[in-house]
């Protein structure tokens, strides 16, 4: 069955450690390659740090990281919801969570167009920049269990190599970017905003050829979807996972 949340914080902590051996041993390009490549510049056209300090903070119930994420980026595009609006539309009891397609979906009842983004750690900062806030899906589980969890990203500070993030019962959570992007790739670094219709013409050109937003159109989704019983939202997360008996912590752009 789903952890309870304090089970979850421990395993979070649990995670964040395995994280600091592997990333103090070498070898971070195979594990946070993404943020291996910003550490050597900031994408063109980005401000070094920036905030979205309206974006709305709904803290989770246990296990509906889902309702509370979706609503904190409706609510930002105009939307009249409540997290507990949502739970009917996204949020499956048997699975103590919400799935990807139903996050994806919710936001067409409220007169607003969904997109996908691709799996890119400068997309999420360029959305950001744009004045989106960013929904993402992370991995807070020690393999071989995953312990799934919807958080807001609404702004980055590149200097301090951090993202700032509306996450569980916390309205502002800074969490590195290596520690984001290991709990982020094991969903395929799947990421959405939700938006009016036309929105996407507030966004800043991307250099990259790739697209970098993909319309959802009711599709099956293309990345691999977790399995029942691993679905469920760190309810309990209070604090930024990193290892708390490590004497270094892991902060800013350190590893």
């Amino acid at each position: 069955m789903p952890a309870k949340p304090a089970s979850i914080a421990s395993n979070a902590r649990l995670m964040a450690g395995v994280f600091f051996l592997v990333a103090h041993l070498g070898g971070c390009a195979l594990f946070i390659p993404q943020t291996e490549a910003l550490r050597e510049a900031l994408p063109a056209g980005l401000p070094e740090r920036l905030e979205l300090e309206q974006v709305p903070f709904f803290p989770q119930d246990d296990y509906q990281c889902g309702p509370a994420a979706l609503a904190t980026a409706l609510v930002h595009s105009g939307a009249k919801v409540a997290p507990d609006d949502l739970v009917d539309q996204v949020y499956l009891p048997a699975r103590q969570g919400s799935l990807q397609i139903e996050m994806l979906a919710a936001p067409r009842r409220y007169g607003l167009v969904s997109y996908r983004l691709a799996p890119r750690f400068e997309d999420l900062l360029r959305e950001v920049a744009a004045g989106n806030p960013v929904i993402v899906l992370q991995d807070y589980g020690v393999w071989p269990f995953s312990i799934w969890h919807y958080a807001v990203a609404v702004g980055y500070d590149y200097p301090e190599g951090e993202v700032v993030l509306r996450s569980g019962e916390r309205k502002r959570l800074s969490m590195p970017f290596a520690i984001l992007e290991y709990t982020w790739k094991e969903s395929d670094y799947w990421a959405m905003v939700a938006m009016p219709p036309g929105g996407f013409r507030r966004l800043p050109p991307n250099p990259v050829t790739s697209p970098r937003l993909r319309p959802w159109n009711g599709s099956a989704m293309p990345a691999r979807q977790p399995l029942p019983m691993q679905r469920s939202c760190v309810a309990g997360l209070t604090t930024s996972p990193r290892p708390s008996d490590s004497p270094t912590p892991i902060t800013r752009w350190e590893n």
